[in-house]
């Protein structure tokens, strides 16, 4: 279980769906990563890395490219922001 598979499953079944509209992220390509650790492990280089494709976007708009590329309506989404809800784990702004 992920968020996109979540996401599928309540389009799938028109379940609303609360999305933070104000959380971002970079969705990184598998292929991208795979030419990322590549070539880190051609270099001399070492030590802890960070990886991300470029650009951002908030988990709402993530959740409609999600229901759009799989032909789903994405009706069912609801935004709402991360200080409207209880989380158990401190999240960055």
């Amino acid at each position: 279980a992920n968020f996109v598979t979540k996401v599928l499953a309540n389009a799938k079944l028109g379940q609303h769906t609360p999305v933070f509209n104000d959380q971002m992220g970079s969705p990184t390509w598998t292929g991208s990563l795979a030419v990322m650790v590549a070539n880190a492990l051609r270099s001399d280089a070492y030590g802890t890395y960070h990886a991300c494709d470029r650009g951002a976007v908030t988990r709402l708009e993530q959740a409609q490219v999600i229901c759009q590329m799989a032909g789903l309506n994405a009706d069912h989404l609801q935004p709402v922001s991360t200080a409207s809800v209880s989380l158990p784990a401190k999240r960055p702004r």
